[in-house]
């Protein structure tokens, strides 16, 4: 079982970052969830005990595992004329209109292998599979999706002003830690930082999570302005917010 959980778990993981990827998020850029869905209940089991995990490896706050996606996505269907024509003939007219009007749990069904029995109107019915359809998935505002191995993924793409100002936090955090190296500094080796932002949006994530910020890099103090003696100057990009950082002892 730990080997399907973990598979399951790396299954989640690897849709996740395809689209962020796909997106243009960074993994740094906090999201506000992600929802799992799959129809077998022992892999729905295994992701709610590994959500932690996936939380953490996809950058995420909330995991969301549920059996069904039609929150996530909405489903459309056409007749698959190629499939059904030979069998159907002068009634394909018929058949068509009726698989267009087909319900997101019906078509659900037939996608996870079942049949359907599709009345033609004259008191005849043909039973249909998903092979005889065109399936449409139109992702729902706000949210994209991905499918692999019985396992669908959907990431809230919404960015909150507040998870703006993390993610600028966190961008602050990674580019100060590559001056730490650069400038030779030691792990335990305390700094103070000074920064000089284009937009005020970088002063505003900086006070929102300061804490965060010096906790992350062993800074002493996080002051807006120049600095002459610094050990290292750079200016960054912060997720499109050029900004001049200096860091001292």
């Amino acid at each position: 079982r730990l080997e399907k959980q973990m598979e399951s778990t790396m299954n989640a993981v690897s849709l996740g970052r395809f689209l962020r990827t796909q997106r243009n998020l960074k993994i740094r850029q906090p999201l506000a969830k992600a929802i799992l869905v799959a129809a077998d209940p022992e892999v729905r089991a295994m992701l709610t005990e590994t959500a932690d995990i996936i939380s953490e490896e996809l950058n995420v706050k909330q995991i969301l595992v549920q059996e069904s996606d039609s929150s996530l996505v909405d489903l459309s269907a056409k007749a698959n004329f190629k499939a059904l024509g030979p069998k159907l003939g002068p009634k394909m007219k018929t058949a068509a209109a009726a698989i267009a009007k087909l319900t997101h749990a019906q078509i659900s069904d037939l996608e996870h292998g079942g049949s359907f029995d599709l009345e033609l109107g004259d008191g005849t019915a043909i039973a249909v599979t998903a092979a005889d359809l065109s399936i449409n998935r139109a992702e729902k505002p706000g949210v994209t999706v991905a499918t692999e191995h019985g396992i669908t993924l959907a990431l809230d793409t919404e960015l909150t002003h507040e998870l703006i100002l993390e993610g600028i936090a966190r961008e602050f955090v990674s580019k100060v830690q590559n001056m730490r190296k650069e400038a030779g500094l030691e792990v335990s080796d305390r700094i103070t930082l000074r920064y000089q932002a284009q937009d005020a949006i970088v002063q505003e994530a900086v006070a929102a999570f300061g804490d965060y910020i010096s906790n992350e890099t062993l800074a002493t103090a996080i002051i807006s302005g120049e600095d002459a003696s610094a050990l290292k100057t750079s200016e960054e990009d912060l997720n499109g917010h050029m900004t001049k950082i200096a860091l001292a002892k």
